[in-house]
């Protein structure tokens, strides 16, 4: 779709599900995961395709998980999360060659789930999000080199459940959502965070009572963001999101709901619209302020 939501486009018509779009680095082609087979166990697989749908191609064949996949910035290599040595890791394939690359070596009696991977447009380090199971459950973010060396924590927090990790066009920044359950897991807080790479807090936006964000994105503008959210009535829409002053603006009205939300533009520099790009009709749209600071 376009910036204001306009002009939807359907690009891929499978029976089963598509999930996760990717735009490549040139804005040519699209990574995705689709469920390739429901049952009896259900195999998902990574396939990529022209940015007009066009052109669809299988690029893993695991009978396992494959997914969540994520462009390097030469547009060579996508780096995934895998179970196809059963347990959740991170790995990289090279798209002409097929080869695969296990970047994370944990098992089943080490209890972490590295998945949701991110990798920064540098090229320099990847991004992804951890399960830590032995004390409870709870969720971080895990930083590593591109070739899997130095992998570390972004920063620690028992509890808390932090999601879906994106670098800043200058791969200066992380953003991704956090979300504090209660002890009956009742939700107590969703929001946005944006850290520099050493975890410094630099922004943070909550969500109003009993919404919860599911995903965010970078945009062309370093203030205006793509979010998915879950409003109190449990439907995800897709929303430009204002970080300075909260106000929401529905892009998508779908009665299923939409998701993933993935944003390209030609030009790598925060504040330069995109080439090509319509400009966005504000008042088309609908508004939602955020009072919750």
């Amino acid at each position: 779709m376009e910036n204001d939501g306009s002009s939807i486009q359907r690009l891929t018509t499978h029976p089963l599900s598509d999930m996760v779009p990717r735009w490549s680095p040139s804005g040519t082609r699209i990574a995705f995961m689709r469920v390739v087979v429901r049952e009896p166990e259900q195999q998902i697989n990574i396939f990529i395709m022209n940015a007009n749908g066009s052109g669809k191609q299988q690029i893993t064949h695991h009978p396992n998980f494959d997914g969540e996949p994520a462009w390097s910035p030469d547009g060579k290599h996508i780096v995934f999360t895998s179970l196809r040595n059963g347990w959740p890791n991170i790995h990289i394939i090279n798209i002409e060659s097929g080869k695969v690359q296990q970047l994370t070596h944990y098992k089943e009696r080490e209890e972490m789930h590295p998945k949701e991977p991110s990798w920064s447009p540098d090229g320099k380090c990847i991004a992804y999000t951890m399960d830590v199971l032995p004390d409870g459950e709870w969720t971080t973010i895990y930083l590593m080199d591109a070739n899997g060396k130095r992998q570390r924590p972004l920063l620690k927090g028992e509890g808390t459940y932090r999601a879906k990790p994106r670098w800043s066009p200058d791969s200066k920044y992380l953003m991704y959502c956090e979300v504090d359950y209660g002890a009956q897991l009742n939700l107590v807080s969703s929001k946005v965070v944006i850290r520099d790479k050493d975890g410094k807090l630099l922004r943070e936006r909550h969500m109003p009572d009993d919404w919860l964000v599911d995903s965010a994105c970078w945009t062309e503008n370093k203030n205006q963001i793509l979010i998915t959210a879950q409003d109190p009535e449990l439907k995800y829409e897709i929303y430009r999101y204002d970080l300075n002053n909260g106000k929401m603006i529905n892009l998508t009205n779908h009665p299923s709901g939409d998701l993933s939300p993935d944003y390209w533009w030609k030009n790598t520099t925060l504040g330069v619209s995109p080439i090509g790009k319509k400009p966005t009709q504000w008042g088309q749209q609908k508004c939602i302020e955020f009072l919750k600071q």
